[in-house]
């Protein structure tokens, strides 16, 4: 009978050494996940914050780290690839009707393939036309970027959806079938 207590005291003693470290383990999880969203709706904070560090004593690297950040910031916003050229973002952006990222798009353009030299002056104004545009265009969460892919999920299925509905005068659906088939085996 002695033998049994001391197992039911090792027993109780290492649940509740388990209860603890759970416990530690959630409090643990609570904080990065507040830590994490808080991240996220600072990321436009953190962007100012880089463009704000830029070295502006030489022109040409300042003219790389304006570069940097802003394809940064648009892959995150956007998701537009690193490597899209800014004549297609200008032209990407009008269609969007987001002229002042499209003006910005059309300055990096001149600033950058130009042939004339970077100068302060216009990193300047690069700087602060970049601020504006972190400002002002919010960098979605993971939630939202997870909302807007199922929502344009649902809108492709409801185009796919539709096509497959579509009845050509003339042609009944078996028909229709029958000559696809057909002409899949030739």
């Amino acid at each position: 009978m002695v033998f049994i207590g001391i197992w039911e005291d090792i027993i109780i003693a290492f649940l509740s050494l388990i209860a603890i470290i759970l416990i530690i383990l959630h409090i643990i999880e609570t904080k990065l996940r507040h830590k994490i969203k808080r991240h996220e709706e600072n990321k436009n904070l953190f962007y100012i914050k880089e463009v704000e560090k830029i070295n502006k004593s030489d022109s040409k690297k300042t003219l790389k780290s304006i570069n940097k950040i802003t394809r940064n910031f648009l892959i995150d916003t956007f998701g537009i690839k690193a490597s899209i050229e800014y004549s297609k973002l200008k032209n990407f952006f009008v269609k969007k009707n987001n002229i002042e990222i499209a003006k910005f798009c059309d300055n990096m353009t001149n600033v950058l393939y130009s042939g004339k030299k970077a100068n302060k002056r216009d990193n300047q104004k690069l700087i602060e036309s970049l601020i504006k545009i972190i400002q002002n265009n919010h960098i979605p969460t993971r939630e939202e970027k997870e909302e807007l892919r199922k929502k344009e999920l649902r809108k492709s299925k409801g185009i796919i959806y539709y096509l497959k509905n579509i009845k050509i005068p003339g042609i009944n659906q078996e028909e229709f079938k029958n000559k696809n088939s057909k002409s899949k085996n030739k």
